[in-house]
């Protein structure tokens, strides 16, 4: 008995963490742009509410999680409150602990693919906030920067801040 019980003590502590590590999950996965642009185009219009939940009136942050869902992001953990795991195991609206806040909130969305004021999980290949004034300017900069299936995010409206969640991983390593 007090084997299997250091057993399952390892495999909870050092086992799990390491198979939902985001960097090991960023090695092995790799961001299809493609497929989240297609799913995009596919149900922006249309909710999939086959597979996922619908919050009507209110869906943005859902919808945005899906098409990362769709170009092979994976989800991360079970914890609908912990700004470190973003997933969605319901299609029940209603059913609020089998999705986190970070697949639905865009505040919770921004920590965990980005930060906020420094406090965040960064899972973004990249994470950039620009005064919206310097994006505007410099439009055709930041045109050019971005791919398709990157992320653009209004970060907090009293600062002007624009916040760009670049998510997944290039055959470039970046």
């Amino acid at each position: 008995m007090k084997r299997k019980s250091l057993l399952k003590r390892i495999k909870d502590a050092i086992i799990e963490p390491l198979l939902n590590d985001e960097i090991i999950n960023r090695q092995i996965n790799v961001y299809n742009r493609n497929a989240a642009k297609a799913y995009a185009e596919a149900y922006a219009e249309s909710p999939n509410t086959k597979d996922y939940p619908l919050f009507k009136d209110d869906d943005c942050t859902n919808f945005i999680s899906q098409v990362l869902k769709a170009g092979g992001m994976m989800m991360r953990g079970r914890d609908y409150t912990n700004f470190n795991h973003w997933f969605c195991y319901t299609k029940d609206a209603k059913d609020l602990t089998k999705i986190s806040l970070t697949w639905r909130s865009a505040r919770y969305f921004r920590k965990y693919w980005g930060n906020e004021n420094g406090i965040g999980r960064n899972a973004a290949r990249e994470y950039r906030e620009l005064i919206v004034l310097d994006a505007l300017t410099n439009f055709q900069e930041l045109y050019d920067y971005l791919e398709v299936g990157d992320v653009i995010q209004y970060g907090d409206p009293k600062k002007n801040k624009l916040s760009l969640p670049f998510s997944g991983s290039t055959c470039k390593g970046i």
